[in-house]
């Protein structure tokens, strides 16, 4: 896969955790639900994966392998982001525990016409393993 984003691109990462409804919650527990961490090129490609825990020994070797370091990489204040931004063109967060969500060019995709909003293809991108609608 070639990297995404690039010299004067702005490439933003958010993760999130899909699956896990209660349907029958009569007769079993609701499976657990699974992480998912995204990185989306602003006006380009997306690319989505399926992680097995949402930290930055998980998050880092895949953000570097998938990010061109000329991008501009925009976060929310997580630290799983601090180390790994220090690796691109520029790095930039907003707080939302502040209710931050845009601070110049700084925002992330916690819209609600987000990426997130196509959670069936997430799904499909996690190789069928959460459960779909």
């Amino acid at each position: 896969m070639d990297p995404i984003g690039g010299a004067g691109k702005f490439v933003e990462a958010d993760e999130t955790f899909v699956g896990g409804k209660a349907r029958n919650r009569a007769y079993r527990e609701p499976p657990p639900k699974e992480a998912v961490m995204a990185l989306v090129e602003r006006g380009g490609r997306v690319a989505s994966f399926h992680v097995p825990n949402v930290t930055a020994a998980t998050l880092k070797p895949i953000i570097a392998e998938a990010l061109s370091t000329d991008s501009h990489f925009r976060t929310d204040e997580s630290g799983i982001y601090w180390e790994i931004g220090e690796q691109f063109a520029s790095h930039r967060r907003v707080v939302h525990s502040a209710n931050e969500y845009v601070r110049g060019d700084a925002h992330t995709m916690n819209a609600k016409r987000s990426a997130w909003g196509m959670s069936r293809e997430w799904r499909l991108r996690c190789e069928g393993s959460l459960e779909s609608d």
